[in-house]
């Protein structure tokens, strides 16, 4: 183990710890951090520091990455970390997330990247929890997320959304977009269709407008069930 956090130190070399299972760096003026040695690496807590860009490739071991508090973070490389579980990189500046092939993943937060654009969820079928609010993405596919719980995606520039094959979502948080009407009908009616009880959706509808007849009697449907929707 290596726990560096808490001091002014400006740079730490990793170079041949191929046997380090946890490295801690909080709250330092580190600005590179390279893991391509750490072949054991399980646990890398990074907050509040320095770094400019961050890659972690091909990490069986690795099950837990925080990294949030980074402002000057704009580039992050994650990938075929078969065992990663965990992800933070909340109040970055990332703009793009390709988190496709690190399939164990089911917490990732990445809140408040005001500049993310993009985020690829593809084959994270064991996803639980996912929040990127606060952002600028553009698009958001979440089909591949099966057994997806939580969503947190407001305040970002999504036109289009579905829920059709996230059967267990139940708190949903997606105001402050652009989803019409119609987008938000067919939100309610997946949800209605998944049949759960006492969960939570916040929405908005862009542009003006009402819910459809369908949409009206999904929400009616779903309050019924004890869901709460604002």
């Amino acid at each position: 183990n290596l726990y560096i956090s808490n001091n002014p130190i400006t740079s730490c070399d990793l170079t041949g710890l191929s046997k380090l299972k946890n490295f801690s760096s909080n709250d330092t003026n580190i600005s590179t951090l390279n893991t391509s040695d750490l072949e054991l690496i399980e646990v890398i807590d990074s907050i509040n520091t320095n770094l400019t860009s961050f890659s972690i490739q091909n990490k069986s071991n690795c099950v837990d990455i925080t990294l949030q508090g980074n402002s000057l973070l704009t580039s992050a490389t994650i990938e075929n970390n078969t065992s990663l579980r965990i992800l933070n990189l909340s109040n970055c500046d990332v703009a793009s997330f390709d988190l496709s092939t690190n399939t164990a993943l089911t917490t990732v937060n990445v809140p408040n990247n005001n500049n993310v654009t993009s985020c690829n969820l593809a084959n994270l079928s064991a996803l639980d929890l996912f929040k990127i609010q606060n952002g600028s993405l553009t698009a958001l596919n979440t089909d591949d997320c099966v057994v997806l719980r939580v969503l947190n995606c407001f305040s970002n520039d999504l036109a289009d959304l579905s829920f059709a094959n996230n059967v267990l979502l139940y708190e949903i948080y997606t105001h402050n977009n652009q989803l019409t009407a119609a987008t938000n009908s067919q939100l309610l009616i997946d949800l209605d269709t998944h049949n759960l009880s006492n969960g939570y959706f916040q929405s908005s509808i862009f542009g003006g407008g009402t819910l459809t007849t369908a949409g009206l009697a999904a929400k009616a449907l779903l309050q019924a069930k004890g869901w709460i929707i604002v």
